[in-house]
């Protein structure tokens, strides 16, 4: 017993000299990292883009969309994110043919549980997800990848059910008719969700063999609060919500097999609807899917599993759209191990010659925190402090509790 205390003492002492010689910068912020705005240039889809800027003084304001054409790499670069972030969000969004929307406009969604995220208050749960469509569409036509967003319901003050983002070089054309679509919709009706995947379903196999010969996919999002309510089972007493879900879950098996990726953006913290989601997630294994919250929510998770990860707005809004790494859904479900902390730093900040965390732990926390010195903070949700990406203090202390192997010739 004796050696094993000293074991656990040892290492909290090593925690300490880490402390006091990591040099962790977080009340530093670099407000311009001399990025060069050149007018014409164009991406791999030779689209024109407006600069997104922060409109307010946080990185996760909300995008605002000028005349001012840059390629959309200095466009994200503009946004804080760190060179590997860049290249993986770019690499990513340009994996999907196109990305489809799917927008629950039902009447459920009048309800004042929901939560806009750049004012930090209380909303409908549309009013969410009006902020949220509002920075993606001002995202997809800034580094030009085509997206769809469908309406669940008809405008209730008329106006097309669909409209689309990305696909030319009107990119601030673009955004402000998303923002004006949606403010034509208010929120009525019911909730098909089943035969509006059906539909997509149809499209998508269509697509399919040039999907496989691009080795492309399409990502379909899901903002919605329910489940499947629509005009041939709602108010029918032979039809229970047992039945209504089970359309809705054989809507989404449907998908298995196809060059598809979902993500299901809740809208409600409603306990069953909750939970019916995520067994779907669960049992669904033929199916690319993630199921995602709010982002206060998200950060929480993600907090209770990896406390050394700042779940920036950035990083959600990435998630919302579809990632194909793994490793971006792994952060609210579980702790990281040592090699995937390793490879969540090369998404963010590229294949930089990190020493083995696994042999090296303490060399891998100081390259780490030299990595960090040159990056903008970002705000973190939780303290509402502007902060680093990853906090090596958290990945200090946890080394120290860690009793695993402590180098590789133990």
């Amino acid at each position: 017993m004796q050696p094993f205390i000293n074991l656990v003492i040892t290492r909290y002492l090593f925690a300490g000299i880490v402390l006091c010689s990591l040099s962790v910068s977080v009340l530093s912020f670099t407000s311009s990292r001399g990025t060069t705005k050149k007018d014409g240039v164009t991406n791999l889809r030779k689209s024109s883009f407006g600069l997104p800027s922060s409109s307010g003084s946080s990185s996760s304001s909300s995008l605002a969309v000028s005349t001012t054409t840059i390629s959309s790499a200095d466009a994200l670069e503009d946004l804080g994110l760190p060179f590997g972030l860049r290249e993986t969000f770019l690499r990513n969004a340009h994996t999907f043919s196109k990305r489809i929307w799917v927008l629950d406009n039902s009447g459920s969604m009048c309800m004042h549980d929901g939560r806009q995220v750049l004012l930090d208050k209380g909303c409908t749960r549309w009013g969410e997800v009006e902020e949220t469509v509002n920075c993606h569409a001002q995202l997809s036509a800034a580094i030009g990848a085509p997206t769809d967003f469908r309406l669940l319901n008809s405008p209730t003050k008329g106006g097309p059910q669909t409209f689309r983002v990305g696909y030319g070089r009107q990119a601030a054309k673009d955004s402000k008719r998303v923002q004006s679509m949606l403010s034509k919709s208010q929120p009525k009706g019911k909730t098909p969700l089943s035969s509006c995947i059906a539909e997509i379903r149809n499209e998508i196999v269509q697509m399919q063999p040039k999907l496989e010969a691009e080795g492309s996919k399409v990502a379909i999002v899901i903002a919605t609060d329910g489940c499947n309510h629509d005009v041939d089972n709602i108010g029918h007493d032979h039809i229970d919500e047992a039945q209504r879900n089970e359309d809705l879950k054989q809507a989404l098996e449907s998908l298995q097999g196809l060059p598809v990726c979902v993500v299901i953006r809740l809208c409600t913290d409603y306990g069953p609807v909750v939970d019916f989601y995520n067994d779907l997630d669960e049992t669904l294994e033929g199916l690319d899917m993630d199921v995602l919250d709010d982002h206060k929510a998200e950060a929480e998770e993600v907090y209770r599993h990896n406390k050394w990860l700042n779940y920036s707005l950035l990083l959600h809004r990435m998630r919302e759209m579809g990632l194909e790494n793994r490793l971006f859904d792994l952060v609210d479900q579980r702790p990281l191990t040592r090699v995937e902390i390793r490879n969540f730093c090369w998404l963010l900040y590229g294949q930089l010659d990190f020493p083995d965390p696994e042999c090296e732990w303490l060399d891998f926390l100081r390259k780490l925190d030299e990595v960090q010195e040159g990056e903008r903070l970002q705000l973190n949700p939780r303290t509402k402090k502007m902060e680093s990406w990853i906090d090596v203090r958290e990945l200090a202390l946890l080394g120290a509790t860690d009793l695993s192997i402590a180098s590789c010739s133990d």
